[in-house]
């Protein structure tokens, strides 16, 4: 496996790890709160 693809897999559970996170903060009501989560997402693909 190259750098390249061990970074991806880092980030692919770094994102679902968030994403799981989100979904959680969704479900509380706190739509706001979820959504700096969802920009860094982005930012760190």
């Amino acid at each position: 496996m190259t750098a390249a693809e061990q970074m991806a897999k880092a980030n692919m559970s770094t994102m679902i790890t968030k994403m799981d996170e989100v979904d959680r903060t969704v479900k509380d009501g706190q739509r706001d709160d979820a959504m700096p989560a969802n920009s860094d997402m982005i930012v760190i693909q």
